[in-house]
This record gives structure tokens, C-alpha cells and sequence, in this order.
């Protein structure tokens, strides 16, 4: 049985082995694949009208930023003000839409879909950057942060399995379509 460690290690590896590093394909662009709406979208699903929630790390969010600094201050304010994120990454989507044929705007749509959202703080956020959750998963480990590790994982799988399956399908549909072109369906 493999340890965390060497399954986040196969992750990662798995990961840097992707369609741009094999020569694969077109330029990534962060703003052809970003949708502020959809971001919006799932924050405001997610507050529900509520002033404050709870992230997936134990964060108390508050909606309005000033609430958070007023209560926890100027240096903590990125740790209770929330930020939407992809799970997966939009460059990490990019290349595997790439990869399979999907057209950019459908990899949009599949990018912004509500399961590859979710609302965590900002410190977290920004600390992510564009990294996966799997490589965040493996930092926090290495920190002995294992409930922390646990949590980047767990939402990891979760949405790269959902996005993974989305494209997949995309892939399938175009090829469909193409053959039905080339045979006059």
C-alpha cells in the first residue's frame, strides 16, 4: 500500500506529464478560460443571503470584507475573506482540452461548471496560485497539516474526476460529430 507521500508524488507526476509539456498544442490564455459570472454565480449559491460562512479548512468567511476586517484586522483579513476557486486549474483544463480536441469554449464551460468551484479564503487561495490541489495536498503533508492535506485532496479527486469525465465526453461528442460530417449524417 503506498504511503500519502508516494500517492501525491504519483499524482504530481502524473500532473507535470501533461499535453504542453509534450509539445501538444495551442497558447494558454487564463482570460479565454475565466468567467467572473460563474465565480460570482457560485458564491452567491454558496452565502445564500448568509453574512458569514464556514470554508472547507474551518475559515469563517465573511461577505462583506470590511465585516472581516473590522473583526480580525488588517493582517488576517485573507483568512476570512473568500475567494471562489478552481479546483482544477484553468491552465491544467486548457491542457487537457487541449489534448483530447475540445473546442476552448466548451473547456470554458466545463472550467466554470459549479464542480470545479469552490469558496475558500484567500490566503489559501492566493497560496494556491495555479497549483493543483493534489500539490497543495502534498505541501501540507510535508507540513504535517494532515486534516488540511486531506481537505485539498478529497475536493482534488472530486473535481478531477468531474472535469476529467466532462471533457471526456466533449472529446467523444466532438469526434461524433466530425464523423457524422465526413459521412454526410
Amino acid at each position: 500500500m503506498k504511503s500519502i507521500t508516494e500517492y501525491l508524488d504519483s499524482k504530481i507526476s502524473y500532473e507535470n506529464s501533461t499535453p504542453e509539456r509534450r509539445d501538444i498544442g495551442s497558447t494558454y490564455d487564463r482570460r479565454d478560460y475565466d468567467d467572473a459570472k460563474s465565480k460570482m454565480d457560485k458564491r452567491q449559491d454558496d452565502f445564500g443571503g448568509k453574512k458569514s460562512i464556514t470554508d472547507p479548512f474551518g475559515n469563517k468567511l465573511h461577505d462583506n470584507p470590511d465585516a472581516a476586517k473590522n473583526k480580525y484586522g488588517e493582517q488576517n483579513l485573507t483568512k476570512h475573506k473568500p475567494n471562489v476557486d478552481h479546483v482544477v486549474p484553468l491552465k491544467k483544463v486548457h491542457e487537457m482540452a487541449d489534448f483530447l480536441g475540445v473546442p476552448p469554449e466548451k473547456a470554458k464551460e466545463i472550467a466554470n461548471d459549479k464542480s470545479n468551484l469552490w469558496t475558500i479564503n484567500e490566503h489559501d487561495n492566493k497560496s494556491k496560485g495555479a497549483k493543483s490541489n493534489f500539490e497543495m495536498a502534498y505541501s501540507e503533508v510535508k507540513d504535517g497539516n494532515y486534516s488540511k492535506a486531506a481537505t485539498w485532496a478529497e475536493q482534488g479527486v472530486k473535481s478531477t474526476a468531474s472535469v476529467g469525465g466532462k471533457l471526456a465526453g466533449a472529446a467523444i461528442e466532438n469526434k461524433v460529430e466530425q464523423a457524422r460530417k465526413e459521412i454526410g449524417i
